[in-house]
């Protein structure tokens, strides 16, 4: 027996929208040594026209942003074994 919807009007995407923590932490560095001035440019006029072979499963901006909530602490964490890193290598 086949499921049946009722159909609301609105148009729903089926895809489910997915970028890795890793991908989004790429992107959040990346923009950082772009020169952009925000973030909004950068992702809208260089990320999804020019780096769609390296990120195949971009999501909207919007989407980007709610992405980006989620990997702060990962960042953070990332970030502060590459400083901790670089002061360990500047003391040798």
């Amino acid at each position: 027996m086949g499921k049946h919807l009722i159909s609301s009007g609105v148009k729903q995407r089926n895809k489910p929208s997915r970028l890795s923590v890793s991908k989004v932490m790429t992107i959040v560095i990346a923009f950082h040594q772009s020169g952009y001035q925000d973030l909004k440019t950068y992702y809208i006029h260089f990320v999804c026209r020019y780096l769609t072979n390296e990120f195949p499963k971009l999501v909207s901006y919007t989407q980007m942003l709610k992405f980006m909530q989620g990997v702060l602490v990962p960042l953070r964490s990332y970030l502060t074994h590459l400083l901790g890193k670089a002061d360990s290598d500047c003391l040798h």
